[in-house]
């Protein structure tokens, strides 16, 4: 298998299991280990809100990414950032992995893969209401590592600081961390070769899209900064148009 042809492996695939320049992921049960490559992103019209025959696609499209082991969860056309080579840690003061955008789109479609992959149900009722939950937000999912496995870094998302998206008319949103993963553990290789293990985990950041605008085409043509802090302090900066997402 090709960079080319790795989107992403999924449930039954470990995360040993990578591909330059792919990013490991680790989900919010801490169970699927997910790989995917940032590739040529393709226009879309971001999408508010979903309409009934919308949330039945993202529903049937679930499933078959289920259904399909090779591959699981596809997150490339979402990825914002992510390191090189996810394995190796060339700045140790670089504690974010990757960052992926979650529209109410993608949100529902990784909740739907989860609840199929652990073989439970999804009503079609349960997810327009976690669709109706999602809409008018937009999230983004911070996969990260501690700066060591002591005990005291275990919870290290917990110091992550808070998010301000900034929008090209100056107009400032703010979201704090939440949704967090329980800790894991996993090696990466330093640059002088010794493998360590670190804590690993992702949150989101989930800004409300009320306040900036009253019809879906402007939000659709919405433009701004991410920034936020980690742990150790350190200000990550990201540039971001949601005309590129659905």
């Amino acid at each position: 298998m090709t960079d080319h042809d790795m989107k992403m492996v999924g449930p039954c695939g470990p995360r040993r299991n990578v591909v330059r320049p792919a990013i490991r992921l680790l989900s919010r049960a801490g169970q699927i280990a997910v790989i995917g490559l940032i590739g040529a992103m393709p226009a879309h019209a971001f999408e508010p809100s979903l309409s009934d025959s919308e949330v039945a696609s993202t529903l049937d499209q679930a499933k078959t990414m289920v259904a399909d082991h090779a591959h699981g969860l596809i997150v490339k056309d979402y990825v914002l950032f992510d390191r090189p080579n996810p394995l190796h840690i060339t700045d140790e003061s670089r504690l974010v992995d990757a960052v992926v955008v979650d529209t109410p789109r993608q949100r529902l479609l990784s909740n739907a893969y989860l609840t199929y992959f652990q073989d439970k149900t999804l009503s079609t009722g349960d997810a327009r209401k976690m669709a109706d939950n999602l809409a008018g937000k937009i999230a983004f999912r911070v996969f990260a590592h501690a700066p060591s496995l002591a005990p005291d870094q275990r919870h290290f998302l917990q110091d992550f600081g808070q998010a301000t998206l900034t929008l090209t008319n100056g107009q400032a949103l703010q979201a704090r961390p939440a949704d967090l993963s329980n800790p894991a553990e996993d090696f990466f290789i330093l640059a002088n070769g010794n493998h360590v293990f670190r804590w690993l985990g992702a949150f989101s950041y989930v800004f409300d899209l009320g306040p900036v605008a009253q019809n879906a085409q402007s939000l659709a043509a919405l433009k701004g900064t991410l920034t936020f802090t980690d742990s150790g302090g350190r200000t990550y900066t990201h540039d971001v148009d949601l005309g590129q997402y659905r």
